[in-house]
């Protein structure tokens, strides 16, 4: 499932124009790749192209006609070449409206309510909505929105969810194991286990949080990422029920990958 990404204008708004941005700037458009890469549809505000903001560096360049690296290098010091072309691709590149010509955080969130939906820009920590500013931000912005899919919708959207989900729980490991303890839970769900650690509070052998299921007569030991501490044999035919993997799931564990098909 694609995302909806907004050009957040305040990041081309270069009134101090001694400030370095040049690794922002890079930053920047290698989440603009990333995004273009897995498809996210990126938008540009009408905003972007108002003549009368002269701060906005698209439009410093675009009033004071062509300028070459050089020319360009003598208002910004900090400029590189590579920053250079950047800029130069960019102004080609930023996207088009939206269907509804959203130009803020508000209308473009509630235009696209069903979506992952995000500002792109310059890493800018005055910024006070979600912004993706560079390739690791890029990655939250899917993670994050994966993180709030129940079991269903997991399977519906199977490679994306595990693409960017990050397991982890999503409830204190006590109070999950006080509802085991309380049979708030599927019976079949017999007690949650942290990761053995050593004294330096690592995990022990790679150990991760896990789960202890009786499926059956049988005991089997569940990771959160989705592997098997305890296995059931190839030939078996004990199953996780659905009750349970929608519980798991809801936990922050990830099943097992034939329990998506």
């Amino acid at each position: 499932m694609e995302g909806k990404l907004l050009q957040y204008v305040e990041s081309f708004c270069w009134k101090n124009k001694a400030e370095d941005r040049s690794l922002a700037l890079q930053n920047y458009n290698k989440a603009l790749d990333k995004a273009r890469e897995v498809g996210d549809n990126v938008y540009c505000p009408e905003t972007m192209y108002n003549t009368e903001n002269l701060d906005n560096v698209f439009q410093f360049m675009y009033f004071n006609g062509y300028m070459s690296f050089e020319i360009l290098k003598g208002h910004f010091s900090w400029l590189m070449e590579p920053d250079f072309q950047i800029l130069l691709q960019l102004s080609y590149m930023m996207g088009s409206p939206t269907p509804n010509s959203s130009n803020d955080w508000t209308s473009f969130s509630a235009e696209f309510p069903d979506y992952a939906c995000s500002l792109i820009g310059m890493e800018d920590s005055t910024c006070t909505h979600p912004l993706v500013y560079d390739e690791d931000s890029h990655a939250q912005f899917h993670g994050d929105y994966v993180s709030s899919f129940d079991f269903e919708k997991q399977k519906l959207s199977f490679k994306i969810f595990k693409k960017y989900y990050k397991p982890k729980l999503k409830k204190e490991a006590a109070q999950i194991n006080r509802a085991i303890d309380r049979n708030q839970v599927n019976e079949g769900i017999l007690r949650l286990d942290p990761p053995k650690k050593d004294p330096k509070g690592m995990a022990i052998h790679g150990q991760q949080v896990h789960v202890h299921l009786k499926i059956g007569s049988k005991e089997y030991a569940l990771n959160i990422d989705g592997t098997w501490k305890h296995a059931p044999t190839a030939n078996s035919k004990d199953r996780i029920s659905a009750e349970i993997c929608e519980t798991l799931s809801d936990w922050g564990f990830i099943l097992p990958d034939d329990y998506y098909t």
